[in-house]
């Protein structure tokens, strides 16, 4: 037919509406077919082959069929299934994980959005990454992100009847070059934290507790709050997003960082300043860091090792610390061979006098 422009609000409007007009589209195909003649002769032969298989003709046959397909579970579009677990989540999620993970994730899987989940299975999914890896070549990190984002929408309650057996299960995890993680220079950290106090001031709790707390990033340090700073106790209170196991600990307060932090006590509201992104890429230019993928928690559990090396109960607390629910990433990035001195000049960064 003829074209039409529409125009929406959002782009979620817009997503919801191009569903919608592909299920018109769909509906109006089936319904196009005529009665040609190979119809009639296939119609005849398969009238033929039902009643070779005990029925009385092909009518008989197909109420069987359909019997036993209202009898098996009708699943849903995949698409109702995402809508449900973004409406259950995305009140936990920051505006850049929003953004840059779940909708550059449904950009992925918009093609495959309107099909029945119910045939969505190991195989399908299997044979999906294969293809998607194939024609993108995604970096190995993204790969497993978007293979962990895809078991974490099938644990949702309006799937699990369906599959009681997680079909992403299966699937691997692809391993990238083995690299050592990024980390500062205990130079860099105190001339960016310098910087940072003289020109941005209301920069400084956001970096403080990334080098110092070794917050995540998206999932903890973006949605912190000042209310979550225990002075009286040298603690934060630290809520995630990332694991559902241990979405709370407390994290201790350095004592280079209630310096750093004194003059926020009366402040309320998010820790992270309006513009975050614009501001934190000029001070890193201003400042001169070599800065990498997470390189401010890397730092901090670096550092702390070094630090503590030879305390008893060491690893324990910094695996607590970081909120890990193993020793696994411990034992692979944060047991380093920076020295003591290393560690405690990293922990003696102060703010100008």
């Amino acid at each position: 037919g003829k074209w039409k422009r529409e125009y929406f609000a959002s782009r979620e409007k817009a997503r919801l509406r191009s569903a919608e007009l592909k299920r018109i589209r769909r509906d109006k195909d089936l319904y196009s077919a005529r009665a040609t003649a190979s119809l009639i002769r296939d119609a005849v032969e398969c009238n033929d082959l039902a009643v070779i298989y005990g029925f009385s003709g092909l009518r008989e046959a197909f109420l069987s069929w359909s019997n036993d397909i209202n009898n098996q579970p009708n699943g849903m579009p995949f698409s109702e299934v995402l809508d449900a677990y973004e409406s259950d989540n995305k009140v936990n999620w920051s505006k850049r994980y929003f953004s840059s993970r779940w909708m550059a994730f449904r950009k992925k899987v918009v093609e495959i959005e309107d099909q029945n989940i119910a045939s969505m299975d190991t195989t399908f999914w299997r044979e999906w990454m294969n293809n998607w890896r194939e024609g993108q070549n995604p970096a190995p990190a993204t790969y497993n992100q978007t293979l962990s984002l895809l078991r974490a929408i099938y644990r949702h309650e309006k799937v699990y009847d369906l599959f009681p057996k997680n079909p992403i299960e299966p699937l691997k995890a692809i391993k990238g070059d083995k690299t050592e993680v990024c980390v500062a220079t205990v130079e860099e950290v105190g001339t960016l934290l310098n910087w940072v106090w003289e020109n941005d001031r209301e920069l400084v709790p956001y970096f403080v507790l990334g080098f110092f707390a070794g917050l995540r990033p998206l999932a903890e340090l973006e949605p912190f709050t000042f209310d979550q700073i225990n002075y009286e106790e040298k603690v934060f209170n630290v809520i995630t997003t990332k694991t559902a196991s241990n979405p709370r600990r407390q994290v201790p307060i350095s004592e280079n960082a209630l310096v750093w932090l004194k003059e926020f006590s009366g402040c309320v509201g998010l820790v992270c300043p309006a513009n975050l992104r614009r501001r934190v890429t000029r001070a890193r230019k201003e400042s001169g860091i070599q800065w990498g993928h997470d390189i401010m928690r890397h730092s901090y559990g670096s550092y702390w090792e070094a630090a503590h090396r030879k305390t008893e109960g060491c690893r324990e607390q910094l695996v607590y610390n970081m909120g890990h629910s193993t020793f696994k990433t411990y034992e692979k990035h944060y047991r380093n061979d920076r020295t003591k001195a290393q560690g405690e000049a990293y922990w003696s960064i102060l703010p100008p006098l």
